[in-house]
């Protein structure tokens, strides 16, 4: 009997090395070290349904929350994004997420490319598949400057956290500035940085999971692409 996989595990063995675009090898070399990051990170707990119903939830609430240029799309543009909602909204297939995953990044890419976004004019849709893709990978790139940074502060919090009460009372001696402002209680009081903590763990679920699942969509779809040009 086959092991159950979640979505990203699940998609990630339809990867290959050679679907890494170049200016992503940096992050990542191999489908392996993908792997691997994937599995270590903070979003991969519990059973692998557990993790698909967090994506959704995280999908779902993402995408209404992002769109805030929605109301400019055109129509085209417009159904494509209601095509990628639905597929979440009736998530009952893999290929129902792998299509909202492949759908959304074509949004914002097309946002991205278009002129018209720094006018009233309505945004279209891009058909230029190379900008389109490497537009798309930049933009799941920010997702994860976003997590990285979400990361590093929860850091400074329990570093902040785990010091002596004596060293909290003198954080002027602590090395790294942003743990030393964490430490100060004069800057936020302990439960203020409890609940910041929480915030920012909250924040990292989501947001990881979000960031790997259109990671790993895209690189099957560039595996696809290249393969049948």
């Amino acid at each position: 009997m086959s092991e159950i996989k979640d979505y990203c595990q699940y998609y990630l063995e339809k990867c290959t090395d050679g679907a890494i675009p170049s200016f992503m090898t940096r992050l990542y070399k191999t489908v392996d070290d993908i792997r691997e990051a994937y599995e270590s990170s903070r979003c991969f707990l519990g059973t692998p349904e557990h993790r698909n119903e967090c994506l959704r939830d995280a999908l779902f609430s993402f995408i209404q929350r992002d769109c805030e240029w929605s109301d400019r799309l055109d129509i085209d543009a417009r159904k494509i994004l209601q095509r990628a909602i639905n597929s979440i909204n009736n998530f009952e297939t893999y290929d129902d997420v792998n299509r909202a995953l492949s759908d959304y990044p074509w949004i914002e890419a097309s946002v991205t490319l278009s002129v018209a976004k720094q006018t009233k004019a309505t945004i279209g849709l891009t058909f230029n598949e190379m900008q389109e893709n490497r537009k798309a990978f930049e933009w799941i790139e920010e997702l994860k400057e976003k997590v990285d940074k979400a990361e590093y502060y929860l850091r400074c919090m329990e570093e902040a956290d785990n010091l002596p009460v004596a060293k909290q009372l003198f954080s002027v001696f602590i090395e790294n500035p942003d743990v030393a402002w964490y430490a100060d209680k004069n800057n936020i009081s302990y439960f203020e940085r409890r609940e910041e903590m929480a915030g920012c763990k909250s924040f990292i679920k989501q947001y990881g999971m979000i960031y790997f699942a259109f990671l790993i969509t895209n690189l099957y779809h560039e595996k696809l692409r290249r393969r049948h040009p």
